[in-house]
């Protein structure tokens, strides 16, 4: 007789779990149940530089992505870093404070504005001649994988014999940290495709498969998490030429959201 499962979302449910880097035994707090491990062969155990499939991080986590960002510095060498944009920060004519990517036009036009104003409203702390504030963005590399894992979320249980699709997709929301200092978070949310309010929503795609060996039924379940990168800002002060007046530079750390899915065997 074919078992039919049916596919719900019950990410508010939960159940306390840890695991390590090998296949080891289990209980899970508040259950009877106990088990097996299995880490999907995909996410590379405790070894494997995030990326490499099972995490969705770093990336956008969506569509086809496999879990790499090129340039982003997750694999850089002791040392190095990647340079990731350059930012300007000004008030737009509502007053609010609005972060743009820098570009000669953007200037201009800030400097246009200025003009027939015949003040320094569209630019912060601008003084004499028109002069602006940009934020050039480093990431120095990850300083700590999984830095974060929240409890675990279930998926899907799959028993033995039953039929089921290959794969299944979640999307789930995490916001990230911030720690150190980070002058304009604004820029830095953009260079790490976050939110404006600091949050990443991530889809991601599970593969299905049942027990092995003498296990009754193979159960998912997904954790939200972070990967801790080091990040380095240069804040400027320029003229309408481009010339630097004057620069500070600041070291901080930001969390950047990312998801492990995993399954776990039990009799």
């Amino acid at each position: 007789m074919l078992l039919f499962v049916t596919f719900t979302a019950v990410e508010q449910n939960y159940a306390d779990a840890s695991f390590g880097c090998d296949d080891a035994d289990y209980s899970l707090a508040g259950t009877t149940k106990k088990g097996t491990i299995t880490i999907d062969p995909r996410e590379g155990g405790c070894t494997d530089p995030p990326g490499t499939g099972g995490d969705l991080d770093p990336g956008t986590g969506t569509g086809d992505d496999t879990g790499e960002d090129p340039g982003t510095g997750e694999d850089l060498p002791v040392g190095e870093e990647v340079f990731l944009g350059e930012f300007v920060e000004f008030t737009n004519e509502l007053g609010e404070t609005v972060t743009e990517p820098y570009s000669p036009e953007l200037i201009r036009e800030l400097e246009t504005i200025n003009n027939q104003k015949g003040d320094q409203l569209n630019c912060i702390a601008c003084v004499g001649d028109f002069t602006y504030y940009t934020y050039k963005v480093y990431n120095q590399g990850i300083t700590k994988s999984w830095s974060y894992l929240s409890n675990p979320y279930f998926i899907i249980s799959i028993a033995r014999g039953a039929t089921y699709k290959s794969s299944i997709e979640r999307t789930t929301t995490i916001s990230a940290s911030y720690s150190g200092s980070i002058p304009s978070k604004s820029a830095v949310n953009q260079t790490f495709g976050l939110t404006a309010s600091g949050s990443k929503t991530i889809k991601f795609e599970v593969s299905l498969s049942g027990p092995s060996g003498n296990y009754n039924s193979r159960d998912f379940y997904y954790k939200k998490g972070r990967h801790t990168y080091k990040v380095k800002t240069v804040k400027s002060k320029k003229n309408k030429s481009g010339k630097v007046l004057s620069s500070s530079t600041y070291y901080g750390y930001v969390g950047k959201p990312a998801v492990k899915h995993y399954s776990v065997d039990t009799k």
